[in-house]
């Protein structure tokens, strides 16, 4: 149980961590803007965003499309928490906190597991996985049972 309650402070610290990297990253930012020359107009040049910085990859995709980008390369269902984490560490970033980032991203997983598309499937609770490995699983099974007939 102790083991348990370490794990969960350590996450929430983790998660302080980095909602504090991305404050310090805005004010560096602001503070940037500010010193810099002004522009060729007179007027300063517009502050940059978080989403300025996103890798190539990231720029114009959603959130959704990111996870599913990022579980393609995972490779096998994952804890949304895992999810995040991985996310995180391809370097897609987020204006916000975390927790709210999970609630968008668990809202909008959710939905495209009810789509009748059939992209998604979620194995086992707050765990996403992409419908072609579920169809891969399946696939199998039934070439098995044709070759068996014939």
């Amino acid at each position: 149980m102790d083991q348990e309650l370490s794990d969960q402070v350590l996450r929430l610290l983790r998660e302080k961590r980095r909602e504090t990297r991305l404050t310090l990253k805005k004010i560096d930012l602001a503070i940037e803007a500010l010193e810099g020359e002004p522009s060729k107009n007179g007027r300063p040049e517009p502050t940059p965003t978080l989403f300025d910085e996103q890798p190539d990859r990231f720029k114009s995709m959603s959130n959704i499309a990111v996870a599913e980008d990022v579980l393609k390369e995972i490779g096998k269902p994952t804890h949304i928490d895992d999810l995040i984490d991985a996310m995180l560490k391809a370097g897609f970033q987020y204006d916000g906190n975390r927790t709210k980032l999970k609630r968008s991203l668990v809202g909008s997983l959710d939905r495209r597991v009810r789509d009748e598309d059939g992209k998604m499937y979620k194995p086992a609770p707050a765990t996403y996985a992409l419908a072609e490995w579920q169809e891969n699983d399946t696939d199998t099974g039934e070439e098995d049972a044709g070759e068996a007939s014939d």
